[in-house]
């Protein structure tokens, strides 16, 4: 299964920030709850690679992520994305072919 995770709590629009691979379980909970933890900002950001730019490791690094917005530039300096909130969704495509829309709740995730 993989997970679409689109940030629109602090948007004007819907944006598409990442792919998340949960092909290591079919529970769509579980898959929820593990791309929530794997786009948050707690020792680095999520959204940029392996290193940033200064060669210090990303903690925040998941290869199960494929980024698919822009990173932000300001005065030439590069910035991650937001971490996932409340008020934003995930796009779900379980593994038996099916679509599902959840938002992030003050607690866990709420099926659309």
């Amino acid at each position: 299964m993989h997970i679409l995770i689109v940030h629109k709590a602090f948007e004007e629009q819907p944006t598409l920030v990442a792919e998340f691979d949960a092909s290591f379980t079919t529970d769509v909970e579980e898959a929820l709850d593990s791309a929530y933890i794997a786009t948050q900002n707690m020792m680095g950001s999520w959204s940029m690679g392996k290193q940033f730019e200064d060669g210090t490791p990303n903690q925040d690094f998941d290869e199960r992520i494929k980024v698919h917005a822009p990173l932000h530039i300001q005065d030439g300096k590069t910035y991650g994305l937001r971490s996932t909130s409340m008020g934003d969704a995930a796009v779900v495509f379980p593994a038996d072919g099916g679509v599902e829309v959840w938002n992030c709740e003050m607690i866990g995730w709420k099926r659309v």
